[in-house]
């Protein structure tokens, strides 16, 4: 997939930094796939609705089909992302959380996780 070519590379940003700045800029880069997908679907979904909607649509029982397959393969979506918003993002924060003086690769990590928690609350 896209994160192994990127890792073929011996200059790639997922290769600087920390093993836990890899493993979190990996997720983070999952997370804006799963904000496109919802682009993707709703931009697809709108558009049938224009069809629909329009005087010569002449195929609705086809493109009602089309719209709630797409709502339905939506909710699996989420019924997989749900868990690891609910179990895993929450564990992150606690883990890039620290006090007093922070590293650098301390503050990359707490802003990952801060970013994919943004995305996440988009996505559900």
């Amino acid at each position: 997939s896209g994160v192994l070519r990127q890792l073929e590379h011996p200059n790639s940003v997922l290769r600087m930094g920390t093993h836990a700045q890899m493993a979190l800029r990996i997720l983070l880069n999952r997370s804006v796939d799963y904000l496109d997908i919802i682009e993707m679907y709703t931009i697809a979904i709108n558009h049938c609705r224009e069809i629909l909607y329009s005087e010569d649509h002449g195929q609705a029982d086809s493109l009602i089909v089309k719209v709630s397959a797409a709502k339905r393969e939506l909710e699996q979506l989420l019924k997989c992302v749900e868990p690891f918003v609910e179990k895993v993002l929450p564990m992150l924060h606690d883990t890039a959380s620290h006090h007093g003086e922070e590293a650098l690769s301390d503050r990359l990590c707490k802003h990952h996780v801060f970013d994919m928690q943004n995305n996440f609350v988009q996505f559900v």
